[in-house]
């Protein structure tokens, strides 16, 4: 065979075979990520993701309002409940189950619905990995699971710090809601979880006021 046929021959058989691949690797690629504003839709069968034990893979967005917390150590306000004076934390806990991606989640905390301006968030920590988040705007704050805490089955543990501020000029405010029957402090929650392709997480930075 000539040799020029056969060179011809081996280029258009390698050319062949890189289109093969390159088709592969964007279908694989279509599998685990098409986004539209922000949410992943995953249509792989192994993204699964928890958050506090409810699945959330269908949207991979979900809203929790947390309405009970652990208070640190006072005699003057019942189990479970925040109250002027005191601090207390709550969990979000994100299970990755068997995901085979790394993940991106958000979470924001919607404090237009604190009734009470002097409830303030203290700290937003993950506490079980070692995960630092990154506080993304105002009220979110991002962090990653990577595929290696996935496969060793890791989960993300954050822990949220508030303290209610016991001012003197807020106490008809705090008698007001002391007295409503079966109050409680609600704070809506928002999750929200991606696939990770190496993006840079911006730090938010506020603006000065002068």
């Amino acid at each position: 065979m000539n040799k020029k046929i056969f060179k011809k021959i081996l280029i258009i058989l390698i050319l062949f075979m890189i289109l093969i691949v390159a088709y592969r690797l964007i279908n694989t690629y279509a599998l685990f990520y098409s986004e539209t504003q922000g949410v992943v839709k995953q249509a792989n069968a192994t993204w699964r993701i928890y958050v506090n034990n409810k699945d959330i893979t269908a949207n991979n967005s979900d809203k929790f309002t947390i309405d009970s917390f652990e208070i640190d150590e006072n005699s003057h306000v019942a189990e479970g409940k925040i109250a002027p004076g005191v601090t207390g934390n709550f969990l979000i806990i994100l299970d990755p189950k068997k995901t085979n991606v790394s993940i991106k989640y958000s979470i924001q905390l919607d404090k237009e619905y604190l009734i009470n301006d002097k409830i303030s968030i203290v700290s937003v920590e993950e506490v079980e990995s070692g995960n630092i988040l990154t506080r993304t705007a105002e009220t979110t704050y991002t962090g990653l699971i990577s595929l290696s805490d996935i496969k060793a089955g890791k989960t993300n543990k954050i822990k949220v710090r508030l303290s209610w501020e016991n001012d003197e000029n807020n106490n008809q405010m705090d008698t007001t809601l002391g007295t409503l029957k079966g109050y409680t402090v609600n704070i809506p929650i928002n999750v929200t979880a991606t696939q990770y392709l190496g993006e840079t997480i911006e730090e938010y930075m506020p603006e000065e006021t002068t």
